[in-house]
């Protein structure tokens, strides 16, 4: 069946060779890389920036005592954050006698800040 579909296509083919006023296809074969680019700086670069932005309060809104989720899905409490400039670490309490060593990337959520958040913006303002 899809032999015969594929020599029904071949038949009903147009004519090979230049069409006569142009080749129209070549254009809008050209113009597709552009319409691309455009799509990409006016739809996609712009989330990208905002996501980033978004990440990097995050990280630098860690506070000792938040609750966290981890990259690798590990809920716990932030212990002791170090100082950015000489190490990028924190320590995250996830049971009562456990604590783990990190770095600030490997936090995916900081559910304490969403929760702080949340609470402004759900709070009237005067």
């Amino acid at each position: 069946m899809l032999v015969r579909l594929l020599l029904w296509a071949q038949e009903s083919s147009p004519p090979k060779g230049p069409a006569p006023g142009g080749d129209g296809g070549l254009g809008i074969l050209l113009l597709l890389p552009l319409f691309m680019l455009l799509f990409w700086l006016i739809v996609l670069r712009p989330a990208q920036k905002r996501q980033e932005r978004e990440q990097a309060e995050k990280l630098n809104n860690l506070q000792k005592g938040d609750e966290v989720l981890t990259i690798g899905g590990i809920y716990g409490s932030v212990v002791s954050i170090s100082d950015p400039k000489d190490k990028d670490e924190i320590v995250v309490k996830i049971d009562d006698h456990t604590r783990v060593k990190m770095t600030r990337n490997a936090i995916h959520r900081n559910l304490s800040h969403e929760e702080r958040l949340k609470k402004a913006k759900d709070t009237p303002k005067s």
